[in-house]
């Protein structure tokens, strides 16, 4: 099919053509409180991962700059070339090439927590260069999330040994 000129699904969602957009400044005051959470997310993965795995922050150098804001955008839709909605079950995607991160605005407006989980993962795929199901992304969520129960653990009063 791709020789006869059909466009792969990651070609498909990585055409900005294909969405229909939401600017910063037409979230609503509480969506903009919840979206402005996420340097907090990138300054919490390097905090926890710095204290516990300092060798996987200095694997991914790309964790001590933070995310530019420019490099996400929020979607109301996917769109097909006659205007129907498609694929109503994606969230959020990250994009190797240009490095953004798209998160469809029903997340935010969910809460911070939905926010928070879809931000992270494609901030995963972002940091690990990797595509879901590959060892790397999966190994750098077992450390985060091995950093993370770490950390809670030592906030409820229990050590590390």
């Amino acid at each position: 099919l791709i020789n006869a000129g059909v466009i792969t699904d990651e070609e498909y969602a990585g055409d900005p053509r294909h969405y229909e957009f939401v600017g910063y400044d037409q979230l609503t005051a509480a969506e903009k409180t919840i979206f402005d959470t996420f340097p907090q997310v990138d300054r919490h993965i390097m905090q926890v991962l710095e204290q516990y795995y300092p060798e996987v922050v200095s694997q991914y150098p790309v964790l001590v700059t933070p995310f530019d804001r420019r490099n996400i955008r929020i979607f109301s839709r996917i769109i097909d070339e006659k205007g129907n909605s498609v694929e109503e079950r994606v969230l959020g995607l990250h994009f190797p090439g240009t490095g953004e991160i798209y998160v469809r605005r029903s997340v935010i407006q969910e809460g911070i927590a939905a926010f928070a989980d879809v931000y992270l993962h494609e901030r995963g795929h972002n940091i690990t260069k990797s595509p879901d199901l590959s060892e790397k992304l999966e190994q750098f969520f077992g450390y985060l999330a091995a950093a993370g129960f770490l950390n809670r653990t030592e906030e409820l009063g229990g050590n590390r040994s």
